[in-house]
């Protein structure tokens, strides 16, 4: 997870970068100093709460959305797999108001569409 949100395309609008930056960093602070193997929902809610910063709580709802689905469709089909890969892929790069260009309309996502 923190790998994923470490990513230069893991982002939100560009304004936002240092902000997701910053608390990817807290989070990988925390997460490393209290020995949390798979952070959960409630974990994340109550590291948020705890930081002094106002964006940290909707940046965490973010992250359990896109990271912690509340269903894990292990046995469907390739299909759906690929639809879930897609969405997932559109969220992280959106960021967590949803406001930014889909990484498919970007040059970053351009090349992928030929596939």
């Amino acid at each position: 997870m923190i790998s994923i949100l470490k990513h230069p395309l893991c982002r939100g609008p560009v304004a936002e970068r240092g902000t997701h930056l910053r608390l990817t960093r807290e989070l990988e602070l925390h997460i490393r100093r209290k020995s949390i193997p798979y952070p959960d929902a409630e974990a994340l809610a109550r590291w948020a709460e705890r930081l002094d910063d106002a964006a940290a709580s909707p940046w965490a709802e973010w992250v359990v959305r896109v990271f912690l689905p509340e269903t894990h469709p292990e046995t469907a089909d390739l299909g759906i797999h690929m639809e879930r890969h897609v969405r997932l892929t559109e969220e992280l790069t959106s960021g967590m108001d949803e406001s930014g260009a889909p990484i498919w309309e970007r040059a970053d996502g351009k090349s992928i569409t030929d596939i």
